[in-house]
């Protein structure tokens, strides 16, 4: 069996994802066009190799070094906003890209708020206060404009070339939009990362990397099956920061892909060594339990799934986990008896729901999937939401193994019970009823015989 890379999160994807793809999208403002990445770089045909390292700063010219020392100097004491101002003053039109790369650097690591990423809230910090301490009172606001993709734009309609450090900031500019406003930006997800991966390429080109910009470019080859260039950069990535447990995960995904679970296990290990977050180590977990479950050791993966239940013995995630194993390993009555022992902890959530529906369907199991669906139609009858849940994903399972206009025929029906017993446990705005409206528009075209909407 081949694993493939779903996402960096290692965790099942939600069953409305696979359902609905496709169905939904937002209305994103105009985004400002990026420059050519590089200008004048050589992006290697292959990571295969990486270049060697160098200090991107120390190709300014002399007396923008200076600036540049003064404005760290400022930074190490918590004077973000004087840096700033500091910069500001020493480039009023942001036309030097060193300086430009200095204040795209600033404003993720030393913002205290921003809004939308376009507009950031920058101060000196009181002595013994952190970033992080400030973060927590953000607002979504910002005081000062700044778009680093339009600055660049600027400067490379003006002549000026991008330089490889610079690329490196917009990179990492583009990365944090995705992760503070994926899905909500100026810019799409999938052009947000294609973008961030060619800027990352082409101050690699240069020999200017980090291990953040090589595990972004690694992960984007991984989506796309690239495994060997990927796990190139994934090794240099580790070589300058062994203790990074994301890089790890990644090399667990990438060995994976290769269907050698046992040495992706050793990169789990060691993921999970040095990682801190509660998210993260569950998915190091689950990500090492698929990884010695595929390599046929079924102590190990037990092992795993054990340590993540009593580390977290609140969380639903050990037992999807290891729901998904029995389902990835045709065991239909062990599935069946974990779906049920984590209703009976978690209850009827639509999260809980649509993960182990997932997992069956993931596997082309759609009749042990309507199997638990019906179960738990009955289990619940007595509770509007968790009956209007199973009506509701009973529904969307239907529409998907449907193979003839016939196979339609009961999901209006489930549409409507969905819906009225969710009206009496859920509040009227919720996004649940334009999303049962959108399951009901495409079950009409699907038996009209029209294909669905691309939305």
């Amino acid at each position: 069996m081949q694993y493939r890379r779903k996402s960096s999160s290692y965790l099942l994807p939600g069953f409305l994802a696979l359902a609905f793809a496709g169905l939904a999208s937002q209305a994103v403002a105009q985004a400002p066009a990026l420059p050519p990445p590089g200008l004048g770089l050589a992006i290697p045909a292959s990571p295969e190799v990486v270049p060697a390292r160098i200090d991107g700063w120390k190709a300014a010219p002399s007396a923008t070094r200076a600036t540049l020392a003064s404005a760290d100097s400022l930074i190490a004491q918590g004077r973000w906003k004087s840096a700033w101002d500091f910069l500001a003053a020493a480039d009023k039109e942001w036309k030097d890209p060193y300086l430009l790369a200095k204040a795209t650097e600033l404003a993720i690591a030393g913002a205290v708020d921003n809004e939308s990423y376009l507009a950031f809230t920058i101060v000196d910090l009181a002595k013994g206060s952190t970033v992080t301490d400030a973060r927590k009172a953000a607002k979504g606001t910002g005081t000062i404009e700044f778009s680093p993709l339009s600055l660049a734009e600027a400067q490379y309609e003006a002549g000026i070339a991008i330089v490889p450090i610079l690329n490196l900031a917009l990179g990492h500019y583009l990365t944090e939009a995705a992760r503070l406003f994926g899905g909500a930006w100026v810019m799409e997800d999938g052009e947000i990362a294609q973008r961030s991966r060619q800027a990352y390429a082409a101050a690699r080109g240069a020999g200017v990397y980090d291990p953040t910009s090589l595990r972004s470019e690694a992960e984007g080859m991984l989506d796309s099956g690239a495994v060997p260039d990927a796990t190139a950069l994934l090794v240099a990535a580790e070589g300058i920061d062994p203790k990074d447990p994301r890089t790890r995960y990644d090399h667990a995904v990438a060995l994976l892909m290769q269907e050698q679970g046992e040495l992706a296990t050793v990169q789990v290990d060691a993921g999970l060594a040095f990682d801190k977050e509660p998210d993260s180590r569950l998915s190091g977990y689950g990500l090492g339990a698929q990884a010695a479950s595929l390599s046929g050791n079924k102590a190990r993966a037990a092992d795993y799934l054990d340590r993540a239940g009593k580390e977290f013995p609140d969380r639903p995630e050990p037992y999807l986990f290891r729901h998904y194993i029995a389902v990835s390993g045709g065991d239909s009555v062990a599935a069946s008896a974990i779906a049920s022992a984590t209703l009976d902890k978690f209850g009827a959530s639509p999260n809980i729901i649509s993960s182990l529906v997932t997992a069956w369907f993931r596997q082309g199991d759609a009749t042990d999937a309507i199997a638990f669906l019906d179960s738990g139609l009955a289990r619940f009858a007595a509770d509007d939401q968790g009956a209007g849940a199973f009506a509701f994903y009973k529904a969307v399972a239907l529409l998907q193994a449907a193979a003839s206009k016939e196979d339609l025929a009961p999901i209006g029906a489930l549409l409507d019970q969905a819906e009225a017993r969710l009206r009496k446990a859920l509040p009227a705005e919720s996004e649940a009823f334009s999303t049962i409206a959108s399951l009901r528009e495409r079950l009409v075209a699907m038996i009209a015989g029209e294909p669905p909407a691309q939305q």
